[in-house]
């Protein structure tokens, strides 16, 4: 009887040897974007307050990682057919919920369409009214999806960035109306010019608020997909992510 429970007790310690070692020989490729504050490259840092979170993840599980930062729309595609990728930050919706296994919520954010503060003619109080300026937004972002199911037609009223920045310039050189990006990066990016958002910019239409997330590729092993979940929803519970992100509230104030 104790050799059967010794034997049992033995199967058991290595089928969870294995998949330790399976979890933790594996190694991660994690891509993002220059999206501020969120992920950023400053003094050739990866820096951010997701990347400093996930980073806390990464030391907490012990799992090797690499990080990359390219255009969104490049960084979106690897991670959809790259093994072990993981993409941050990204908004889940029913077109992308099929295409990865998700990690999260993180935050919510709100994003809205901005217009210069400087531009008296436009007001609008719908988005049917604002199809007749143009907008520019992140290519294959949330953004511009939900202004596509909406009517926006690309290369007529609507306009593709590979960046924030480069959106912005967009903007303010009179290639477009409008900008549509989340709140949070586009006054961060206004501050770092030294600037006020309120005296550059105004909202003009302001959509329903969503959550950004992390998302793996479908052919990561549901092992490691598990382990970033449990460890996120522990970090969160523990107040780490709004302690990163409070204190990056105090510097920008």
């Amino acid at each position: 009887m104790v050799k059967c429970i010794l034997i049992k007790f033995s199967t058991l310690f290595f089928v969870f040897f294995l998949l330790a070692f399976k979890l933790y020989a594996q190694k991660i490729h994690i891509v993002t974007e220059q999206f501020a504050p969120y992920n950023y490259i400053e003094n050739n840092q990866l820096i951010g307050i997701h990347t400093k979170f996930i980073k806390k993840i990464l030391t907490k599980i012990q799992i090797e990682a690499e990080f990359h930062v390219y255009p969104w729309a490049r960084a979106y595609n690897m991670a959809l057919q790259q093994q072990n990728t993981l993409i941050y930050s990204i908004s889940r919706s029913k077109s992308r919920e099929k295409l990865f296994q998700w990690v999260g919520p993180i935050t919510p954010v709100t994003t809205c369409l901005f217009a210069l503060k400087s531009r008296k003619d436009i007001h609008f109080d719908d988005l049917e009214t604002a199809k007749k300026y143009i907008t520019v937004t992140q290519m294959e972002g949330r953004t511009a999806h939900v202004l596509i199911s909406k009517g926006f037609v690309k290369r007529q009223n609507l306009m593709d960035a590979t960046s924030l920045a480069s959106a912005f310039k967009v903007l303010l050189n009179a290639r477009s109306d409008l900008i549509g990006y989340p709140e949070l990066p586009i006054y961060h990016l206004i501050r770092q010019k030294g600037l006020k958002p309120e005296d550059i910019i105004k909202k003009t239409h302001c959509f329903t608020d969503v959550e950004l997330y992390m998302a793996f590729s479908l052919n990561t092993p549901t092992e490691i997909v598990e382990v970033f979940q449990s460890t996120l929803d522990a970090l969160i519970k523990a107040g780490e992510y709004e302690k990163i992100f409070t204190k990056y509230q105090n510097s920008n104030h």
